[in-house]
């Protein structure tokens, strides 16, 4: 049983990252409207990002812009989603410079806003006084439907969100994704579907 249980552990580990990738963890997301068409702003190019980029041009967004401060890193994750994609994608290494396009998703994939980020993250927010990836100034130029996506969950209200709501853009906080990588995770361990309404009623 053991040698089973570390079998599993190790499929879950493996799977976290793919995750994004394959889509399964938006499927809250997807399911409120439809990703094709869109333009995509993606904060930060690590490990969440990279599930991210893959599962948005499988889904058929239209741009990608990819913003890091390490611009180099941004190019390399580019680089990739390109090799398997058609998509237009874009990097930069500065939020300053983003242009706004109708129909547009902003997800931070960084850990900028996290409860127990280190404070090297916190300081490398472009507005660390308030520990939002985005400034306000900045996301204030989107037009009024653009989508905000925070994969944060903790807290559930970041400083991102908060701004969004403020300007009235729709906000959406990572609880969703947590919800769909622990279906995902229990799947793995009993070889069961998840009881995901009873999940979300636990964790929403």
């Amino acid at each position: 049983k053991g040698g089973d249980r570390d079998r599993a552990t190790a499929r879950v580990a493996r799977t976290f990252p793919l995750d994004g990738r394959d889509g399964r963890a938006w499927q809250d997301l997807k399911e409120s409207f439809s990703f094709e068409g869109y333009t995509v702003v993606l904060l930060g190019a690590g490990g969440a990002a990279r599930g991210a980029a893959f599962a948005l041009v499988n889904a058929s967004v239209e741009r990608l812009v990819i913003v890091n401060r390490n611009l180099e890193r941004a190019q390399r994750l580019a680089a990739e989603v390109q090799q398997e994609s058609n998509c237009q994608v874009f990097c930069l290494n500065d939020p300053e410079f983003l242009i706004p396009h109708p129909a547009t998703l902003v997800i931070n994939a960084t850990p900028v806003g996290m409860h127990g980020a280190g404070k090297q993250e916190q300081r490398e927010a472009e507005n660390a006084s308030t520990f939002s990836p985005l400034p306000a100034e900045i996301l204030a130029r989107f037009a009024p439907d653009t989508v905000v996506f925070d994969m944060i969950y903790n807290p559930t209200q970041t400083q991102l969100l908060c701004q969004a709501r403020i300007l009235g853009l729709r906000a959406v906080n990572g609880l969703p994704m947590l919800l769909h990588q622990g279906a995902l995770a229990f799947t793995l361990w009993t070889g069961q579907p998840a009881p995901l309404e009873v999940m979300r009623s636990a964790l929403l």
